[in-house]
């Protein structure tokens, strides 16, 4: 089993390899995530930083680090954040922030239960990166 999860991590570093990428893997009717990037480490204006509306069950969104709308520095290693609001049938719950490096991913994933819930982050390499999450209410009017 172990050898399949190294295999799978592989197959996405290597479609998005300069790129960092938010993939939603909740199960169908589990809700679509609100996403906007954070000022911190993004270049340009507000509207061209990074964001989606509405990320469904099985979507991805990408942004390549070597663009400076994505990541400021264009360096993979720096750091950059989201906020994430899931919205799930007849319910808003509030938004978070979680960090990541610019060449990394995120995968939101769980079950249709919000409790359930799981946040997976990764290095450009593949391996398991300490983010850092917090609620934070107004960070979605940024």
């Amino acid at each position: 089993m172990k050898s399949i999860i190294v295999i799978l991590n592989l197959i996405i570093m290597a479609t998005c390899l300069e790129a960092y990428c938010i993939y939603n893997d909740l199960p169908e009717g589990g809700g679509t995530f609100w996403i906007r990037q954070q000022p911190d480490n993004a270049g340009g204006l507000y509207t061209s930083r990074f964001s989606r509306e509405a990320l469904g069950p099985g979507d991805k969104a990408c942004c390549p680090y070597t663009t400076s709308d994505c990541v400021k520095s264009t360096n993979k290693e720096d750091i950059v954040s989201f906020t994430f609001r899931r919205t799930s049938p007849g319910l808003e719950y509030p938004p978070v922030v979680i960090n990541c490096p610019g060449g990394g991913w995120i995968t939101m994933g769980g079950g249709t239960d919000p409790v359930l819930a799981t946040i997976d982050v990764f290095n450009p390499d593949g391996t398991p990166y300490n983010f850092q999450y917090r609620v934070d209410h107004q960070a979605g009017y940024l």
